[in-house]
């Protein structure tokens, strides 16, 4: 999919040219291992992620850019010594910031693979001056303290109650497409012959396959169209998911479940539900207790840059926190 015209339109006029080298781009949202860090919190920040060549301070820097208002930039990380950049799933990729773990879950995986490249081999597509740059900052760790600040990339001060994800444990239905934090694992649950009424009579084979996968959708109710409404057949039997244990002893939470992180196209007339389709508007019916995500302020982040050290940090990344099995084969989901 990648960034339309007029995203990159709106990229162009927050990061000048002159000054700052874009490296790639593509749509995701941004995850972060805090204050729980066992568990993902999203914080309604999503638009275009950027690796970018800042030409005037010689050093890398990954920037989230606002494209559906006018917010410029929303986030920012410098990418310090022996920055690592892990790719936990194919649309699902961490890293460490000052106080926690961060995640980008993207929008298409062929984009999120190409960003992955690009981030990992960024020295052979930086400058000069860049690449050869002696100051470049480490990362600086703070003491544990329960009220120590969020992470080091600024979130426009967002309050930790906003940025999580909504927690619904009762059925939701949905008329025309599901909420957007669905749409990517319904969309994968669909190639792999995975019908609406399949979803509709089979809500608990799809929460343990959600419970494999990890995520903050884990322990909610799955959203089935209001057309099987009445016809639910909460009794059914549910197929057992299974998977092979990873063979990494620990690992950083698990990842979200793969979702549609942005989209700004009008919303299309209530027909059946196409996997590419964008957001809908809120479902009329009472039981949905979906809301708008709300917009980031319009303060663009103030970054925190550490002094330069005159030695090669010491700092490891900590080690990972939960097993995290592979996406089950599409083998093991029910037939079409």
């Amino acid at each position: 999919m990648g960034l339309s015209t007029n995203d990159k339109e709106k990229v162009k006029r927050v990061v000048p040219k002159a000054s700052q080298k874009v490296i790639d781009a593509a749509v995701a949202r941004l995850y972060i291992a805090y204050p729980d860090q066992t568990q993902w919190t999203y914080t309604n920040l999503s638009g275009a992620v950027i690796l970018v060549d800042d030409l005037v301070g010689h050093t890398f820097f990954l920037k989230l850019v606002d494209i559906q208002g006018h917010h410029g930039v929303l986030w920012d990380q410098e990418l310090y010594i022996d920055f690592q950049y892990n790719q936990d799933r194919s649309f699902f990729h961490t890293f460490e910031l000052e106080d926690c773990l961060a995640g980008l879950l993207f929008d298409d995986t062929s984009d999120a693979s190409h960003f992955f490249k690009r981030v990992t081999q960024r020295e052979k597509h930086g400058s000069k001056k860049t690449i050869q740059n002696k100051n470049a900052i480490a990362l600086k760790k703070k003491p544990d303290d329960p009220m120590a600040p969020g992470p080091r990339g600024e979130l426009n001060n967002a309050p930790v109650g906003d940025q999580r994800i909504r927690k619904t444990t009762h059925v939701l239905y949905y008329d025309d497409q599901p909420p957007p934090e669905w749409r990517s694992l319904y969309r994968e649950l669909a190639n792999a012959g995975i019908t609406e009424d399949m979803i509709a009579d089979n809500k608990d084979f799809i929460k343990d396959y959600i419970r494999q996968q990890g995520g903050p959708l884990v322990g909610l109710e799955p959203p089935i169209p209001r057309k099987y409404q009445k016809g639910t057949n909460l009794n059914r039997a549910s197929p057992t998911l299974n998977s092979t244990p990873s063979m990494r002893k620990k690992a950083p939470p698990p990842p979200p479940p793969s979702g549609n992180s942005y989209s700004s196209a009008p919303s299309p007339a209530p027909q059946s539900p196409s996997p590419s389709a964008p957001l809908p508007d809120t479902p009329s019916s009472s039981e949905s207790s979906h809301e708008a995500t709300p917009e980031p302020e319009t303060s663009r982040p103030v970054h925190r840059v550490p002094p330069p050290l005159s030695s090669q940090p010491t700092h490891r990344v900590p080690p990972p926190l939960n097993n995290v099995p592979p996406p089950p084969s599409t083998s093991t989901l029910p037939p079409a």
